[in-house]
Order: structure tokens, then C-alpha cells, then sequence
């Protein structure tokens, strides 16, 4: 650049992304509080937002930004991400240990430390600021893959490695069917209930597990998707996946040999299942048409040189699949920010347990002041060891950015799924007061982390 960038000037850029992406949630705001934004509806953008849009995304950006020689940097970012996350989860059980954490939000503490809205927000981020003088439009399409980068770690954590079975734990209790139903009598050690008619109650209990329409309606998403879908691949292949039963096996010290290596094939299954899901597959397949030269070239036009020709138009023979892609996938993040939107209109808080707003003030600190301060720290490191280029401003920006961003609505969906109907919905209130109060402290937080970045770590 010619000249520095002034502070009001860094100031005014890093605000602006935020009006904006307030002013999209806000749409959403107002459709859902207009019925327009129906609850049904809703759960069926989500279920397209997770398999359709934001799959197209993945594979959009990656393909036509990322090369080989970056794949070094995905990885770092990876392994930062993971990071972030073991940060978040210590956090969780520091504060589970010295705050007035409600035994039974326990599991919901740990997950709100360990994760971020790291996908809508940085990619709204660093879309608006590629449309100007700072950073180009393939600096953008190449901080998107890395912000999706940090998406693949939410995902692997949450779902595929069962995260959301910390959230499922904090309902054990509410969950179990009583002593009583589970045997008539203990004096003689009998039971009139088979093992299959126990398989039935369970079954009959989790079928009745639905979202809370009063609070949050059906405004679910990708995460709630995957984890119905987890549990219907539980049944499918002998997997101890619903909810009463996993309980039970977590009680259960006397299980045989035989039974704990059910159990492992179950979870090893259904881990390679979740691979093979919309989400992880698109970002698999992109990666490997990357590290491949000559079939990358048949999507994209990278101006090497190459044996392969193109079609009659001047382009590459698979270019309509990157059209396609790109034009589908261009709709995930403003559709994810009118979802964002429409499940903090719903939401509902009553009054919260005595000293309880300590723990969310700390975990509030720690999301959106200290860890960006680590982030920044591990930046400012992985670029003296030589891990990531001085001169790559996108990576380092969406590196920092995504350490300050508030909890994930994914937990408010999964904490929705297992609340049982006609009960009432503490976890939900307590997981919507942590949201809201990061979300309207955000504004402030991640203008100063956007505009300290800019100034003295990227150097503009």
C-alpha cells in the first residue's frame, strides 16, 4: 500500500463486516418474528444449508484457491483449530470446578468452551474485506478455505468423534427410565421384561425426544441433522446410539469382552460413515482433486501449463461443475446468518441459577478477549518458525479472527434435540443467556482483534 492505514480507517474496516453480517442475522430476526420464517421452514433450510449449500461452498473454494503448495498451511490451520478447541475444553473444566455450573450443564459448559462460530462469521468477514482495497477477490476465495478449514474441525469434534455426547450426558438423569420400570422386583433377581422389551422402552422414550417448539421451534441445522442421522446409523449397524441405552453402558461396569467390541466396531462405523456424509465428503473430494494436477485442471484453469485440452469455449472440460458449485455455494453464508437470526428470535431466558452469571461472564472472557489473545501469540510464532508465510495476510487474519468469535448455535440445536417435551428447558435458557451476552459484546471484542490485526500483525 501507499501509505499506512490510519486507525480510523482500521476502525471503519473492521466495523463494517460486522454491520453487515448483524444486518443479514437481522432478516432473519424479522422473518421469523413475521411467521415468515416458519418453524418448518426453517428446519428444511437447514437441512439445505448443511447438505447442499455449504457442501458446494467447500468444494467451490477449495478446488479454485487452494494448491498444493498451501496444503501446508490447511494443515497448520487444522492443527490450530484443534488447539483452540483443547483450550476451550480445559477452560470448560476449570470453570466446571470453580464456578456455580449447574450439575446438569456440565457437558453444555464444556462444549461452549470448545466451540466457535468459526464458519458464517469469518467468512462474512473476510468476503466483505476481499471487495476492497486491503485484500484482492482471490484473497477472499482463499480465506473462505481456510475458514472452512476450522469448520472441518468443528465437525470432526462435534459429530464424528461424538462430541454432542457431552450435551446428551447433562440429561441422564431426566433420560433413565426409573429403577421401578426396569425391574418388578429385586428380591428374587428376576425381571419380567426382556432384553428386547427394554430395547422397546428405550426406544419409545427417545421417540419422543423433539425440539421445543415454544423456545426454539424447529430453526435446526446441519448439526442437528447429522446427529438424527447418527442415531439412525446407531440402530442400522448394532451401535449402542440411543440415548437410554448409552447411558446405560456408561452405569454398566460389567459389560463382557464381546460387548465392549460391539461397541468399538459400532463407533469406529459410524466415525467412517460420518466421513462419507455431505459436509466431510465435498471437503475430502476437493482436497484430492488438489493434490492431483492434471484432474484440478479439468475444474479449474490455474494458467499452467498443461496436455490437457480445453473445451471449445477456451475453458477447462469440467468448468460448468465449479459454475455450478460456485453459484449454489455463494448462498450458504447469507442463508446460515438468516438461520442465525431466526434462532435468536426464539429464544427465551427465565431466571438463572444463583452465581451462575460468573460462569458465563468467564467463559465470555475467555472466547472473546483471551483467546485472541493466544490466537495472536500462535500467529505471531508459527510465523517466526516459518509455518506460515509473512506475506499470506489472509491466513493470519482468518487465523485470529476465528479465535474471537462467540459459542456455536449448533449447541442450542443438539441441547433442543434431547430436552424432553412438556419438561422444562433450563439447559436451553442457560446455553441462550452464554449466546446472547457473546453476541452483544462481540461487537466491541472483534472490532479491536480485527483492527489490532490489521495494524500490527498484517501491517497495513
Amino acid at each position: 500500500m501507499a501509505e499506512p492505514l490510519s486507525i480510523g480507517a482500521a476502525i471503519y474496516i473492521s466495523i463494517k463486516p460486522m454491520i453487515k453480517i448483524f444486518l443479514n442475522a437481522g432478516i432473519g430476526f424479522y422473518l421469523a418474528r413475521q411467521n415468515i420464517f416458519t418453524i418448518e421452514f426453517c428446519q428444511k433450510m437447514s437441512v439445505a444449508i448443511v447438505n447442499v449449500l455449504s457442501p458446494c461452498l467447500v468444494f467451490s473454494r477449495i478446488v479454485s484457491t487452494i494448491d498444493v503448495g498451501q496444503m501446508r498451511t490447511i494443515g497448520v490451520i487444522v492443527l490450530i483449530g484443534f488447539v483452540y478447541q483443547l483450550l476451550g475444553l480445559v477452560v470448560g473444566m476449570v470453570l466446571n470446578r470453580t464456578t456455580p455450573v449447574p450439575k446438569n450443564w456440565r457437558g453444555g459448559m464444556l462444549i461452549a468452551g470448545m466451540l466457535n462460530n468459526a464458519g458464517d462469521l469469518p467468512v462474512a468477514y473476510v468476503t466483505t474485506l476481499a471487495q476492497g482495497s486491503l485484500f484482492s477477490a482471490n484473497d477472499g476465495a482463499r480465506g473462505t478455505s481456510y475458514a472452512i478449514a476450522f469448520m472441518f474441525c468443528f465437525t470432526i469434534c462435534l459429530f464424528n468423534f461424538g462430541g454432542y455426547r457431552l450435551i446428551e450426558n447433562d440429561f441422564k438423569d431426566r433420560l433413565c427410565v426409573p429403577q421401578d420400570e426396569e425391574s418388578q422386583t429385586e428380591g428374587d433377581g428376576t425381571s419380567n421384561d426382556t432384553p428386547e422389551k427394554h430395547t422397546e422402552k428405550s426406544d419409545d422414550k427417545i421417540s419422543q425426544l423433539s425440539l421445543n417448539e415454544e423456545v426454539l421451534g424447529n430453526s435446526t441445522s446441519a448439526s442437528l441433522n447429522m446427529v438424527t442421522s447418527s442415531k439412525s446409523s446407531a440402530k442400522d449397524t448394532g451401535f449402542k446410539g440411543r440415548t437410554l441405552n448409552y447411558i446405560r453402558s456408561i452405569k454398566d461396569n460389567s459389560k463382557s469382552s464381546k460387548e465392549i467390541l460391539a461397541i468399538l466396531r459400532g463407533y469406529l462405523w459410524q466415525l467412517g460413515v460420518n466421513f462419507l456424509r455431505p459436509p466431510s465428503l465435498a471437503l475430502i473430494i476437493a482436497v484430492v482433486i488438489t493434490i492431483i494436477k492434471p484432474v484440478r485442471r479439468l475444474f479449474y484453469d490455474d494458467h499452467s501449463t498443461s496436455s490437457i485440452p480445453n473445451a471449445p469455449d477456451g475453458l477447462p472440460v469440467l468448468s460448468f461443475v465449479m459454475d455450478l458449485t460456485n453459484f449454489i455455494g455463494n448462498a450458504a453464508v447469507p442463508c446460515g446468518l438468516c438461520m442465525l437470526g431466526a434462532t435468536l428470535s426464539r429464544l427465551k431466558i427465565t431466571a438463572l441459577p444463583k452465581g451462575f452469571w460468573k460462569s458465563l461472564f468467564a467463559m465470555s472472557l475467555f472466547k472473546l478477549v483471551i483467546l485472541p489473545i493466544i490466537g495472536i501469540l500462535i500467529v505471531t510464532r508459527m510465523m517466526t518458525i516459518g509455518w506460515i508465510s509473512k506475506d499470506n495476510y489472509m491466513a493470519i487474519f482468518v487465523i485470529i479472527v476465528s479465535a474471537g468469535t462467540p459459542g456455536s448455535t449448533s449447541q442450542i440445536y443438539i441441547t433442543a434435540l434431547y430436552t424432553p417435551p412438556g419438561d422444562n428447558h433450563d439447559e436451553l435458557d442457560w446455553v441462550s443467556a452464554m449466546l446472547i451476552l457473546q453476541y452483544c459484546v462481540l461487537i466491541f471484542t472483534l472490532t479491536v482483534v480485527v483492527t489490532y490485526t490489521l495494524k500490527n500483525i498484517v501491517g497495513f
